[in-house]
């Protein structure tokens, strides 16, 4: 296990480390189950060997390379306000990674962190509701800190975009550090702020891209998401709203 030194007020201070699992999404959602895991209780593994991503997709990690962690918080908001979490999570996460790099850093819709067109972090956010409420939040997240090879084409590490080593330990701790201080905004209500900052780091925003929905390739620009979380695109004079699986991005 390498060193983990918190500097953060609550988040992480209850620690669960297992020097292998099969995901730490569902070890966090067993100890809540349980009721072992205090708001801020942060699950950590040296090698996570049946991580998962959005859709369902499975997370290519090299033993001791990289970070996989899962936060658990109690945020008893309305249902409406999910996708604030969501953007919250994911501008902690980019201003965290973006201290060890020059080139900026950018967020592809809902919440992945890219680097040009190069994937540095999956976050996998699974909430459970109890009537109106988010009754508890397990905040997943896969970082590509030091692994040199991926199967994956458009998978990138730290280490691959600069060639350096980084700590592990020390990443994760400004991670929490930043996952602190926007979770604090959420607490204010700052959904403007949040919501403004999310799109400024929009990978694609104001660009003229292609995109597909049902299997149709057709040219658009992201122009920011919405109360709901959807994806808003221009395409030509009219604005098309999309959830999560109903777009696909090409490259080309």
């Amino acid at each position: 296990m390498e060193s983990l030194s918190l500097t953060t007020t609550q988040f992480g201070k209850q620690l669960f480390y297992y020097p292998s699992c099969g995901s730490t999404n569902q070890i966090a959602s067993q100890l809540i189950r349980d009721k072992q895991a205090e708001h801020g209780a942060l699950v950590w593994t040296d090698h996570q060997v049946a991580g998962r991503g959005q859709q369902n997709k499975s997370w290519e990690s090299e033993a001791g390379q990289n970070i996989a962690a899962s936060l658990i918080v109690y945020p008893q908001w309305s249902v409406s306000q999910q996708f604030y979490l969501n953007m919250a999570v994911s501008l902690a996460i980019r201003e965290a990674i973006q201290h060890f790099l020059s080139d900026l850093v950018l967020i592809k819709w809902p919440n992945d962190i890219f680097i040009q067109d190069r994937k540095l972090v999956g976050i996998l956010i699974q909430n459970s509701l109890m009537a109106d409420k988010i009754h508890t939040s397990v905040i997943g997240m896969g970082i590509n800190v030091n692994q040199q090879e991926f199967c994956a084409p458009r998978a990138t590490s730290l280490a691959k975009e600069i060639d350096q080593q980084f700590s592990r330990g020390e990443i994760l701790n400004l991670v929490l550090v930043r996952m602190e201080s926007r979770y604090q905004q959420l607490l204010s209500q700052d959904y403007v702020s949040i919501k403004s900052d999310y799109e400024s780091y929009l990978l694609g925003k104001d660009e003229l891209r292609i995109f597909s929905d049902n299997n149709e390739k057709f040219s658009g620009m992201i122009i920011g998401v919405d109360s709901s979380g959807r994806l808003m695109i221009r395409v030509e004079n009219e604005v098309l709203r999309y959830n999560f699986q109903e777009i696909v991005y090409h490259w080309e």
